[in-house]
């Protein structure tokens, strides 16, 4: 019995010890923490003066998570009157044409301020950016 009890006891003290600094992890956890920051867009393709296929999808990144019901047809907008499809996911927002774009021309991408991370903070500014669809192959 007393063998038993001394291969139990530093079970017993490990276990607790990686419990006690266990919740001590988890209660020093940061996530839910206001950022001080604004959002931002940090990346989009194509990016800002570059050329891309006209069936390709525009995607735009940004600091953090966003609130995915400020995103729509109105604080993203995409010059041209062209219709398509929004998706947002986490980060990212993804617009995917209903139709092509036209070859050879310039395509505006408006973000409006309006649209807000989990933490309901937006941009601090619109944020546009003009790129340009591929030429025509066949020409």
């Amino acid at each position: 019995m007393y063998r038993f009890s001394l291969l139990l006891f530093p079970i017993i003290i490990f276990l607790l010890l990686f419990s006690c600094s266990r919740s001590t992890t988890d209660s020093d956890n940061t996530d839910n923490i206001q950022p001080e920051t604004s959002l931002e867009v940090i990346a989009t393709y194509p990016a800002a003066g570059a050329e891309m296929s006209v069936m390709d999808s525009i995607v735009i990144s940004f600091s953090r998570d966003l609130n995915c019901s400020t995103v729509n047809d109105n604080t993203i907008r995409i010059a041209m009157g062209k219709s398509g499809t929004l998706t947002c996911d986490s980060n990212t927002v993804i617009f995917k044409a209903d139709l092509a774009f036209d070859f050879a021309v310039a395509v505006e991408v408006f973000v409006s301020k309006d649209i807000t991370d989990t933490y309901g903070i937006n941009l601090d500014n619109d944020f546009s950016y003009i790129f340009y669809t591929q030429v025509n192959p066949g020409k």
